[in-house]
């Protein structure tokens, strides 16, 4: 969807969006300035492809994700690319972690909700504290 041209996609996203809310103001057609993009878990694939497509524009600014570690065979890592912010927030341990990766302990949410896994707890328990902590202003 954001191959070709993913600038021109997202703003007519935005566009439309802008029309929808504000039928009858008509705006200036959004600008984009800086872009964020967040993934959980094996949505780190299609995260990865939209980075590639948006990287030529030098609009990404902050790449939040939510537990891709966790999924066999992705490493334990950051997804950086130039200009952006990363975190990470997973379950899974490394030595010396860079800033940004926040380890959350298996049973860091153990008390604060019924739900027993640990995965789904990261997904939808860290959003808010991503965006409270966002680089996009």
């Amino acid at each position: 969807m954001f191959g070709i041209d993913p600038v021109a996609t997202l703003s007519h996203i935005l566009a439309q969006i802008q029309a929808t809310i504000m039928p009858v103001f008509t705006p200036p057609p959004p600008q984009l300035r800086e872009v964020g993009v967040a993934s959980f878990s094996s949505g780190i694939g299609a995260m990865k492809a939209f980075i590639a497509s948006m990287r030529p524009s030098g609009l990404l600014r902050e790449i939040i994700d939510f537990d891709s570690p966790h999924i066999v065979g992705m490493p334990a890592e950051l997804t950086v690319t130039p200009g952006a912010v990363s975190s990470c927030y997973t379950q899974r341990s490394r030595p010396n972690p860079p800033p940004g990766y926040r380890y959350m302990a298996p049973g860091s949410f153990a008390r604060l909700t019924s739900f027993t896994d640990p995965h789904a707890c990261i997904g939808w328990m860290m959003y808010y504290t991503a965006m409270l902590t966002s680089s996009i202003g």
